[in-house]
């Protein structure tokens, strides 16, 4: 037989995990676990930013049909337009429908004219300064509370729409009157 010795098999090979430190195991494990849980955390937040709303938010063809029964005078603009006050602002919005419930009226620490209401969804903030006013749009843009990336805030020309828990009414809102959002991105805050 020309000198055919059998071998022993091969040792199995341990799992390349069995190869680290045990402190090296317990660093894995974690970062596993906190990977998943930042994964579910993402999901879980897209979801809530996702906006719910009981009324469907009204579409292009439905604000055509309803700008066709506005009163003379109501034209939308591009950017907005502007209001005398906030009353004038809420009786534009019922024209097409839009709910401005339960309005609070009052001025702010800066003269200007505000209504707070309710959408059937959550609270929103109009505020109008003053027609002519020059420095409100440089006021509005510069204000911290309007900064952070929870505060979603439709500008008109004397004119801000302060909705940071209703992402659909200031989508109607837009469509209907008009108006520039201060920024592109938006996260819904985690209290809403």
């Amino acid at each position: 037989m020309h000198g055919y010795t059998p071998q022993p098999p091969p040792a199995p090979r341990r799992p390349w995990y069995s190869r680290l430190s045990v402190l090296q195991q317990a660093a894995l494990s974690f970062s596993i676990v906190f990977a998943v849980l930042g994964l579910v955390a993402v999901v879980v937040f897209a979801a809530m930013a996702v906006p719910r709303g009981e009324q469907a938010p009204l579409t292009d063809q439905d604000i055509q049909e309803l700008r066709e029964d506005a009163p003379d005078g109501f034209v939308r603009q591009e950017d907005g337009g502007e209001f005398t006050n906030p009353k004038k602002v809420v009786d534009a919005l019922a024209i097409f429908g839009i709910a401005c419930e339960d309005p609070d009226y009052f001025t702010s620490k800066t003269d200007d004219q505000v209504v707070e209401c309710w959408t059937g969804v959550a609270k929103v903030n109009f505020v109008v300064a003053k027609p002519g006013d020059s420095t409100f749009r440089s006021r509005v843009t510069s204000d911290p509370g309007s900064q952070r990336l929870t505060n979603l805030v439709l500008l008109g020309r004397n004119w801000a729409l302060i909705a940071p828990c209703d992402v659909e009414y200031a989508n109607s809102v837009q469509r209907a009157i008009g108006g520039k959002y201060l920024r592109q991105h938006f996260q819904k805050p985690s209290n809403c």
